[in-house]
């Protein structure tokens, strides 16, 4: 019998986790501000509330948001510098829903934006058309995590709340 270890014992990297890793400590280091916001997302309020409005008049509501400090700063960039690089080589199926949005800025002008699912694990980068590693949610639940958000909230509830 073949274990799933052995099959990805088998498999060879394609080396793009490294070159996403690689492209977002360039983002990281290029940044002098990196803002996380926590926020709903279109389909928390569609699910809750249908009848509000259309979905592509969607605004998100921000439950919260916070500035990476110097050393918040300093400490994102040493966790993606030590993040292994093996890539993903598999994917959920299920509907990306991100609740939390990482925006990377140079004298006030946005230079990429990265939005995270934590419920499915995917993120969309408009900074690298590479395949994630596998180590980047555990490091960005890490992240976000040390900033007082949390990953995991019932976000069909929280909707409720402020709409």
């Amino acid at each position: 019998m073949v274990s799933l270890t052995d099959v990805r014992a088998e498999r060879t990297d394609s080396g793009e986790g490294q070159l996403y890793i690689n492209a977002l400590a360039e983002a990281v280091q290029k940044a002098d501000q990196i803002v996380v916001t926590e926020h709903s997302d279109v389909s928390d309020v569609l699910d809750s509330h249908p009848q509000v409005l259309p979905a592509e008049k969607y605004r998100p509501v921000i439950y919260n948001t916070h500035e990476l400090s110097s050393s918040e700063h300093a400490d994102f960039f040493n966790a993606v510098k030590k993040m292994e690089p093996d890539t993903q080589d598999a994917f959920t199926a299920c509907v990306f829903e991100p609740h939390h949005t990482i925006t990377f800025f140079r004298q006030g002008i946005a230079l990429s934006t990265l939005r995270v699912c934590f419920q499915c694990g995917q993120v969309e980068w408009d900074g690298s058309n590479k395949t994630p590693p596998w180590s980047l949610i555990p490091m960005l639940k890490d992240m976000v995590g040390k900033i007082g958000m949390k990953d995991k909230r019932d976000w069909y509830a929280l909707a409720k709340t402020v709409t």
